[in-house]
């Protein structure tokens, strides 16, 4: 068998994310839910926004509430996604010098938490939860920071606000424990003409590389611009030829081992460390699945920014990532 075509049989697991999940895009959204339902992707990542831009509280919102609802009861799952999702006015851009960079080209109106100390981060995470509860959702474990741009003093503020998970763009992060998954991804920005394309060009570099040999993609969706049209088809083609090929539809959750009754808010019953494979540290701090191809979109402190190991043995489709890692360990050991 050629090498083609052992990338062309290559199947995993694929997280559909709709982002700025927000009441004034209510309409957009359920268009791409609808979207999706017709190609029998049920099980979404919701990154919901509870104040957008201060003006728009989850709370009274209700039609976008029951929507929610009606998605967290078919499997998909709930995320917190920043709070306002607009920087703190006046304040300028603080952390790694690529974020920053980022921030000014692509995401100057929306990176919410390049913009706050630890202790106004904290503040911004907690009111996100409330809002949460007081709409009558279920508490989310994970966090997107808006245009995934944050800094350390978010990463220290996200544990004692209760959060877990930290999904950045082309990873999700366990941070009781350090673990983290590559999850190479494309998608829609719902941006300018120069920002998307550049996504575009982005979106193929992303597929001729990472997503080759991948056991886990991430195909995003934003709601602004055309929510359903031409760019967002294509990136609808490119999930479905996925789907032909065997890949299953997932969350964010279903990765880290948590089935569908748990998926809303990721509440693992174990301890963090329980059941998972042994870890291996490339700066001292950073953990990281060995069944993936880990990668470091905010440029921060890991001393080795990518690192390659073996695929799993058997079907990736059937497995969490957490699973067929602790099934190779096993077996390691054996």
């Amino acid at each position: 068998m050629s090498r083609t075509q052992q990338r062309t049989e290559q199947v995993g697991q694929v997280v559909v994310a709709l982002h700025d999940v927000a009441p004034l895009f209510e309409d957009a959204i359920r268009a791409q839910i609808d979207l999706l339902a017709a190609m029998d992707v049920h099980r979404l990542t919701l990154l919901v926004t509870p104040d957008w831009h201060g003006a728009a509280p989850l709370a009274d919102a209700p039609g976008l509430v029951e929507l929610l609802r009606v998605q967290v009861a078919a499997g998909s799952q709930l995320a917190l996604h920043g709070y306002t999702h607009q920087p703190a006015v006046g304040a300028t851009f603080a952390g790694p010098r690529l974020s920053r960079a980022r921030a000014r080209l692509f995401a100057s109106d929306a990176a919410e938490f390049l913009t706050l100390t630890e202790e106004e981060a904290e503040e911004a995470l907690r009111a996100g939860l409330e809002m949460f509860e007081r709409a009558g959702l279920p508490r989310p474990a994970m966090f997107c920071a808006p245009g995934w741009l944050h800094n350390a003093a978010v990463k220290a503020a996200l544990t004692r606000a209760g959060l877990r998970y930290l999904i950045g763009m082309s990873d999700v992060r366990d941070l009781w424990s350090g673990w983290r998954i590559a999850t190479p991804s494309v998608g829609y920005m719902g941006a300018g003409p120069k920002q998307e394309l550049g996504v575009r060009i982005l979106n193929q570099l992303v597929r001729w590389t990472k997503l080759r040999s991948a056991p886990v993609a991430c195909v995003y969706l934003h709601p602004q611009g055309e929510p359903t049209g031409a760019l967002v088809r294509g990136q609808l083609a490119y999930l479905s030829k996925l789907l032909a090929r065997g890949w299953q539809p997932a969350t964010y959750a279903d990765l880290f081992g948590a089935g569908s009754a748990t998926a809303a808010s990721v509440a693992l019953e174990v301890s963090p460390r329980v059941n998972l494979p042994p870890v291996s540290h490339d700066d001292g701090h950073e953990a990281i699945y060995e069944a993936v191809v880990v990668d470091n979109p905010n440029n921060e402190s890991d001393a080795s920014a990518e690192q390659s190991v073996a695929q799993p043995e058997a079907n990736p489709a059937a497995e969490s990532v957490a699973t067929r890692s602790e099934r190779r360990r096993m077996l390691h050991a054996s």
